[in-house]
């Protein structure tokens, strides 16, 4: 059993995700049979993103992939509808999401002039007053529809996430959902706030991206690729998500518990209820997921959760301070936390651990890199699992059948032999298990070229044959990049 704390959940999804393919590639597990547990729905969206960068096979267990979720669905159908006016589509999805008294008679009376007139089902909105068909009410109605989206489109000024968020309080459609007393409601609205931090995150990746493509354009690419998953049948050998609820009557040889941190596990709704089965609800629900796991257990939570103003640190569950600490190994838990005698981290400590390898000066000696990450540094002898990079792993093709797999018994730490180029003096890589090192010396051509690599976790440089190490170049050597 492991406890390995991350700086954002976007570093535990990714250390998650390369840990199972890596798992995989040596033929240890199959993917079917791993799962990934989580308290709430919206917790899945980073997790698939990450299998999907790896090309791990996945599959939703008695439930539904985060972009095809019904809610996720109308807020992408409302940045369609502002990116093409034409997308009929997107029109009928949300002409009526939220609420606002337009009727499937006076959809398809719309639809009828616009078929008439060749017009979209927008352009007909804005002439509703000539639809002698509707009602004085309907025509009020699209017009105010057509006025909301004129006000969305102004509100496109090339950041996504601020958009995403236009179009959630304009619209009322996240009021109405926060609003509500159903769980389920507070669940989509969970997922809303979800997608509005991948689009965030999102925004970030575009500036650091030359293209022609509009901001929002390639957003809604993203969304379509996400969405566009082969159903997953039980039979399928495929990693398995599922919220711990879903978990009841399963069990997995592997077993990843994913956000074990208060106000997620155990729920804020049990921590302000004043029922006190409702707590001791949550302790079984976690402890139901332990006992998932035939033979290895991975739980993880991360520093911070949320991402710009709503990024906020995380106090670990209080449940973790109830496992065996005899039996559990731990990484990533600076101070108190080491010992689970937590206390509540604090803004300037904590909660921008995730940027410290985004910082870096991938030229700068490496212990100068040591110098500028120790904030983060755990114990020399402790392997961490945070700077696992996700780049390069074998894409699932190459596991999809039993003869394409590595047999079982290959030594860990090996694959298959591979080319190993980019691996020079002075280039720094990245290992499944030793985290972000620079190479330092290399000896030796072909097969036979060895290389050392100085890792910032570890105290002594430790040797690798290049044909079969596990290493991914982060960045080349200055001399191979002038060349």
């Amino acid at each position: 059993m492991r406890l390995d704390r991350f700086p954002t959940p976007a570093d535990e999804a990714d250390a998650i995700a390369a840990r199972i393919a890596a798992t995989v590639h040596r033929g240890r597990y199959r993917p079917k049979d791993i799962a990934i547990f989580y308290r709430a729905n919206h917790l899945s969206r980073v997790l698939e993103q990450a299998l999907r960068r790896t090309g791990v096979p996945y599959q939703i267990v008695r439930g539904t992939e985060f972009f095809q979720r019904a809610e996720i669905k109308d807020m992408v159908a409302y940045l369609q509808l502002i990116y093409n006016q034409r997308c009929d589509e997107a029109f009928k999805r949300i002409v009526n999401v939220p609420t606002r008294g337009i009727g499937k008679t006076t959809v398809t009376r719309l639809t009828a002039f616009a078929a008439d007139h060749g017009l979209s089902l927008l352009e007909a909105a804005r002439a509703a007053e000539r639809i002698d068909s509707l009602g004085k009410r309907a025509q009020q109605a699209l017009q105010r529809f057509v006025d909301l989206m004129d006000e969305l489109s102004r509100a496109d000024t090339g950041k996504v996430r601020t958009l995403l968020e236009a179009v959630a309080e304009r619209t009322g459609y996240l009021k109405s959902l926060e609003d509500s007393s159903d769980e389920e409601d507070q669940a989509r609205a969970a997922n809303v706030h979800e997608l509005i931090d991948d689009a965030g995150e999102f925004d970030e990746q575009c500036a650091l991206t030359e293209t022609d493509e509009s901001p929002l354009e390639l957003f809604l690419q993203h969304a379509a690729l996400a969405s566009d998953q082969d159903g997953l049948e039980e039979s399928r050998d495929a990693v398995s998500l599922m919220t711990l609820h879903a978990s009841k009557g399963l069990e997995f040889p592997v077993v990843f518990i994913v956000g074990l941190e208060q106000g997620i596990l155990p729920h804020d709704r049990s921590l302000q209820s004043e029922q006190p089965h409702a707590l001791e609800e949550e302790r079984r629900l976690f402890f139901v997921g332990i006992t998932r796991a035939q033979n290895e257990l991975y739980l993880s939570l991360a520093a911070a959760r949320g991402f710009g103003e709503r990024r906020q640190p995380a106090v670990p569950s209080q449940f973790l301070q109830e496992l065996p600490l005899e039996e559990l190994q731990r990484s990533g838990l600076p101070g108190s936390l080491a010992s689970l005698e937590w206390e509540e981290p604090t803004e300037d400590t904590d909660a921008d651990d995730g940027d410290w390898e985004r910082s870096l000066d991938w030229d700068d000696d490496l212990d100068d890199i040591s110098r500028r990450t120790s904030s983060v540094r755990r114990n020399p002898r402790q392997r961490s699992k945070v700077q696992i990079s996700v780049d390069a792993i074998r894409p699932a093709s190459a596991w999809e059948s039993a003869d394409s797999m590595p047999a079982a018994g290959v030594q860990e730490g090996r694959s298959e032999q591979r080319e190993e180029e980019g691996l020079e003096q002075g280039a720094v890589v990245t290992h499944p298990d030793y985290g972000l090192g620079k190479i330092v010396h290399c000896d030796g051509k072909g097969k036979n070229k060895t290389v050392r690599v100085q890792f910032v976790q570890e105290t002594d440089p430790r040797s690798f044959r290049a044909a079969f190490a596990p290493l991914t170049v982060i960045r080349r050597s200055a001399t191979e990049r002038e060349s």
